[in-house]
């Protein structure tokens, strides 16, 4: 016992003791907001290649190709510049009668590293962009 209440009223050391019990918790902060900003890092680029593919598929459309091509296109295309495009959705919708947007939306599964460890979800990367038509050429008319 005697021991035991040494150890408790020794007041020596308290300073490393405290880092020692929070270091854990500011490092664990720190690995999720990295990983928070490359969810968003993922976003961007992401959104950059939707809008890229909306006016590619605007083009295509005003020559005339179906949304089946349209969407074959994107993907080869996005396979080419480094996307696992088995992970990635891609969905165009055509201008139906009445509407004359164009919408491209993207979305894959974003990275997990040192969130694995506490949260078990998945992560959703999405991107939308949408092309309206006037009486001449295409243009980008909002992002998402």
């Amino acid at each position: 016992m005697g021991l035991l209440r040494r150890f408790v009223d020794n007041r020596r050391g308290n300073i490393a003791t405290m880092a020692a019990l929070t270091l854990p918790i500011l490092l664990g902060a720190a690995a999720m907001g990295t990983e928070a900003s490359l969810w968003l890092e993922q976003k961007s680029k992401l959104r950059t290649t939707s809008d890229g593919a909306a006016i590619w598929a605007a083009n295509l459309y005003r020559r005339g190709e179906s949304k089946s091509m349209i969407e074959t296109t994107l993907k080869s295309a996005m396979g080419k510049s480094g996307y696992d495009v088995s992970k990635l959705t891609l969905s165009v919708t055509l201008p139906a009668s009445g509407n004359d947007n164009l919408t491209v939306d993207m979305a894959m599964p974003g990275d997990k590293y040192f969130t694995k460890a506490v949260w078990s979800g998945s992560v959703n990367i999405t991107a939308r962009t949408v092309v309206s038509f006037s009486s001449g050429e295409a243009c980008v008319l909002a992002l998402d």
